[in-house]
């Protein structure tokens, strides 16, 4: 699994797994994975997903403890601000 951010931004189509998130400041950006397997996102501020083209599970914690979400393609939802720990794409 890779982290994509040139290609990202030019997925207007979403085919990668996106998180938007929502930086310190105020201003908004996304970051987006390709290919199949597993990663520490270590991410916060975390506000969206969209699945694309791929399934599988993201770890995430909205303040109140650790869940996971399992996904399915064409997926996404805004969320309460959460820390994304991990992501897994089949």
């Amino acid at each position: 699994m890779i982290r994509n951010p040139f290609e990202c931004a030019l997925d207007t189509a979403p085919q990668y797994f996106h998180l938007g998130i929502r930086n310190w400041n105020g201003t908004g950006t996304h970051m987006c994975f390709a290919n199949a397997g597993e990663i520490d996102a270590n991410q916060g501020g975390v506000e969206l997903f969209l699945s694309g083209n791929n399934a599988g599970w993201f770890d995430y914690n909205p303040g109140d403890g650790f869940r996971r979400h399992t996904f399915a393609k064409g997926e996404g939802f805004r969320m309460n601000t959460s820390f994304v720990s991990r992501i897994h794409i089949n």
